[in-house]
């Protein structure tokens, strides 16, 4: 009888969104967040969403996170997040994105939260 072969876990982007909850944790903070109403039509889904709580310095911040580096060189959808935040950017584990393959858009320094 063969045994059926166990699958690898796959990679998900929780405890990236869960540390990024935590750099906001003054701030308004949504992960998944989406442009409106999926029901009337296409909409951009951000995978984290910030606001910083301040009326002097009104900012909001939106995090495309990736998980492979195949999924870094295919995207081409994250231009239209640019319309939804102040400050776009790619997070990611360490090593995976160098910083010179940022596009001038992703405009957060640093690495993961």
């Amino acid at each position: 009888m063969a045994t059926k072969a166990k699958k690898a876990p796959a990679f998900t982007g929780l405890p990236i969104i869960k540390r990024l909850a935590v750099k906001h944790k003054e701030d308004l903070f949504v992960g998944e967040c989406k442009d409106g109403g999926s029901w009337a039509r296409r909409h951009v889904r951000l995978d984290a969403w910030a606001m910083a709580r301040s009326w002097a310095h009104p900012c909001t911040y939106g995090y495309e996170i990736k998980m492979s580096r195949s999924d870094f060189m295919r995207d081409e959808k994250w231009p239209a997040y640019l319309a939804l935040c102040n400050r776009f950017s790619f997070v990611a584990p360490k090593g995976l994105i160098s910083q010179e393959e940022l596009p001038p858009e992703a405009n957060e320094k640093g690495s993961a939260p």
